[in-house]
């Protein structure tokens, strides 16, 4: 039996993992509503566990985790997800490992998933440090410094951005290519440019 914290803006999903967790493996569960009210109830009484939406308001999922973990190095946290905002699931619950969340979940989720989850996280035994790690600095493209974790997912985020815009737009390449093939009614054209 562990304390468990779930932090959802979603009250049927608060209720679903309530009902999965609570009954059926007897352990003491508190609810928040959001990401601020989620790390208030985590400092004041320190969880066995954390189950967290990624997507909320007031304070998000990643922005929790890196708070929680900076507070607590050794926080419990799984993440689910369904994505949106634009973010696929698989970037968002990437984001959230990235940043200390030890299991993800994505949504819908049977309830196997979520045990399975619950037991491993609980699994884990961690040696409480005396002191929080010193944050890894790196560089990026502009030689500002930054926390390691943070550089690795400005990388992941700018390149997924880069690919979505590739796909959808030419490159001055292909263009170049259209304007000197327009004889040849390559795709590219001035006339399918809308020129």
């Amino acid at each position: 039996m562990a304390r468990i914290l779930i932090i959802d803006d979603d009250e049927d999903i608060r209720g679903y993992l309530r009902l999965i967790l609570e009954d059926d493996d007897g352990h003491q569960l508190q609810e928040a509503e959001n990401g601020v009210e989620g790390l208030e109830l985590y400092r004041k009484h320190l969880f066995d566990l954390v189950i967290t939406d990624i997507l909320m308001p007031s304070k998000d999922g990643i922005e929790m985790i890196m708070e929680m973990t900076e507070y607590h190095p050794w926080a419990r946290i799984i993440a689910i997800s369904a994505g949106g905002r634009g973010l696929e699931a698989s970037l968002s619950l990437g984001m959230a490992q990235d940043f200390g969340a030890m299991r993800v979940v994505r949504k819908p989720f049977f309830p196997e998933d979520i045990r399975n989850a619950v037991s491993e996280a609980l699994a884990i035994h961690q040696e409480i440090p005396n002191l929080p790690p010193p944050v890894p600095i790196a560089l990026d493209g502009e030689g500002i410094r930054l926390p390691r974790k943070c550089a690795k997912i400005t990388q992941k985020a700018l390149a997924s951005t880069s690919n979505f815009f590739h796909s959808v737009f030419p490159s001055s390449d292909d263009i170049a290519r259209g304007w000197s093939n327009e004889s040849k009614g390559d795709k590219f054209s001035a006339r399918n440019m809308g020129s």
